[in-house]
């Protein structure tokens, strides 16, 4: 009867001791208790749609720092071409002009020894007419670079534009300028020939 006794102690503890764990444990899920699998897939796209607006509007911002930069180091650039133009400008002007009066004086100079007597040379007034056409059409083209007054602005869309034909009329006016001395040239040797006959007419009539 004793054992008994302790046997059926025995089992009213343990059931005391499990009762908690039965209390607390979760009830098996029904229908009812299952998460909504359509809303959690929903979740998921939105916050997928979230970083991917979050990923476009990060490289759009990239882009326009790239695009910032990239402007800043054109107007950097074009500035200091601005510079450097605005200084070559004057001079290539300048340069044009003491390069045609440089050929001016050595014309003038050897007409000189023309009409004194110095030199002759048989075809004088073709060579004179050459000379003349080259040197109108250089003064003409350097006319053409002043009055292009042209100003390097970089604000300016046009600018290169502008620039080209500026470059253009010095080019022009350079090769005028060679034309005009290649013509001056050509009568500087036809007279030094004429001298050079005349003096071998000289030493054979000596003879």
């Amino acid at each position: 009867m004793r054992k008994i006794s302790k046997t059926i102690l025995f089992m009213t503890l343990l059931a005391a001791l499990m009762l908690p764990a039965v209390a607390f444990a979760q009830p098996p899920r029904g229908p009812e208790n299952r998460p909504d699998v359509s809303e959690i897939r929903r979740q998921n796209e939105i916050r997928a749609s979230e970083s991917r607006a979050r990923a476009e509007e990060r490289k759009a911002e990239i882009f326009r720092q790239v695009e910032t930069k990239r402007e800043q180091v054109r107007q950097d650039v074009c500035q200091r071409r601005e510079q450097v133009v605005a200084d070559a400008i004057p001079r290539l002007s300048q340069g044009a002009k003491s390069v045609q009066s440089s050929i001016d004086k050595v014309y003038q100079k050897v007409t000189d020894f023309y009409y004194t007597g110095q030199f002759v040379a048989d075809n004088y007034s073709e060579l004179i007419a050459n000379i003349e056409s080259a040197k109108t059409n250089s003064e003409a083209a350097i006319d053409v670079i002043d009055s292009q007054a042209f100003v390097f602005d970089c604000e300016n869309p046009g600018v290169g534009k502008q620039l080209s034909g500026y470059r253009m009329a010095v080019a022009d006016a350079r090769s005028a300028l060679f034309e005009y001395r290649a013509a001056l040239v050509e009568l500087i040797s036809s007279m030094r020939s004429a001298a050079a006959q005349g003096q071998n007419v000289e030493e054979g009539g000596d003879e």
